[in-house]
C-alpha cells in the first residue's frame, strides 16, 4: 500500500517517517501475536526474518511538499515458495501466526495506529516516538555492520539520532552516525 503525506518536516527529518511507520506496523503485529520488532532503517522483523519494509519518496525545496510512503507486508505468502536464500531471511504473517490474515482488517488497524503516530510526528513529539521505537527494536546494544558505497564499518547500535540516523559506538569508543547504508545485524 502507499500513503501520500504532507508532513511539516524538514527534508533531513524525512527518515523519521520510515521509523514511525516501522514502529506502527510492529505494534500492530505485536497485537496480532507476532513478536515483531522495527529494524533500522525501514523494516519490521519477526524472529530475525523480514516481514515488512517501508520506503519513502519525498518532494521538497526548503520544506517538504509531500512524501509517498510505500508499505509492503508479507501476509499470506506461502514461504515454501520462496527461494532457499530468501526463505532464510524473510517470512510471512501466515507462517508466523499459523492462520490467514485479513488484509482489510490489518490495513484498517495500521491506518488507525499510523494516524495517531503521524499526528505525534507532525506535532514534533520525536522523543516519545523514538523512545518507543528503541524499546521495541531488536538492534539496540547489538553489533551491526553498515555498508555504504565502498565503505563499511562495524560497531554497536547505541541510539537513534533526532533525524532518524543510527548512532553506532565504534571499538575505539567514538560514535559514528549512519544516515543511509546497507544494514546487517551481526550475530
Amino acid at each position: 500500500m502507499s500513503i501520500i503525506l504532507k508532513p511539516n518536516l524538514q527534508p533531513r527529518e524525512i527518515p523519521l517517517l520510515n521509523l514511525v511507520c516501522s514502529l506502527t506496523i510492529a505494534r500492530v503485529l505485536l497485537e496480532l501475536g507476532a513478536k515483531a520488532a522495527p529494524r533500522w532503517p525501514n523494516d519490521v522483523f519477526v524472529s530475525d526474518k523480514k516481514v515488512a519494509g517501508i520506503l519513502a519518496e519525498a518532494d521538497f525545496n526548503e520544506c517538504t511538499n509531500w512524501v509517498v510512503v510505500g508499505i509492503g507486508i508479507d501476509t499470506n505468502v506461502d514461504t515454501d515458495s520462496f527461494p532457499p536464500d530468501v526463505r532464510r531471511r524473510a517470512t510471512s504473517l501466515r507462517r508466523v501466526l499459523g492462520r490467514e490474515i485479513d488484509h482489510d482488517g490489518l490495513t484498517k488497524r495500521i491506518f488507525k495506529e499510523l494516524e495517531a503516530d503521524y499526528h505525534k510526528l507532525k506535532e514534533r513529539d520525536f522523543d516519545e516516538l523514538l523512545s518507543e521505537w528503541k524499546f521495541h527494536s531488536d538492534i539496540m546494544g547489538r553489533k551491526v555492520r553498515i555498508g555504504f558505497q565502498d565503505e563499511s564499518f562495524i560497531g554497536v547500535a547505541v541510539d537513534i539520532g533526532i533525524g532518524g540516523s543510527l548512532l553506532i559506538q565504534m571499538e575505539d569508543g567514538n560514535t559514528r552516525e549512519a544516515t543511509v547504508g546497507e544494514f546487517t545485524l551481526i550475530k
